[in-house]
């Protein structure tokens, strides 16, 4: 093993991993709070709601679907996972 390895196996034992985890998951979301973004409830709500959904797509991209000994190809897009705006591109879940 690589004194990489060891480290990402480290953190991921002690907590640091996760740790960091939240605190980047938080400061993302410091987005939604800066003062050039609107202050409405609604919008501020939806800023937290596309935040969940990237983070959700980041989890099932880099945990769930990411084994080097088994790749495999997966929808980036469905009708939860939104990356910007629709594209009927990629909106293949209306046309099943």
């Amino acid at each position: 093993m690589s004194d990489d390895t060891d480290e990402a196996t480290a953190k991921v034992l002690d907590g640091r991993a996760w740790a960091e985890f939240c605190d980047n998951l938080k400061e993302a979301g410091s987005v939604v709070l800066a003062e050039t973004v609107p202050a409405d409830p609604q919008d501020r709500a939806e800023g937290f709601r596309y935040l969940t959904r990237l983070t959700r797509a980041a989890l099932n991209f880099f945990m769930e679907v990411s084994d080097p000994e088994a790749p495999a190809f997966t929808q980036a897009v469905d009708e939860t996972i939104k990356m910007g705006m629709d594209n009927p591109d990629n909106c293949t879940w209306r046309h099943r």
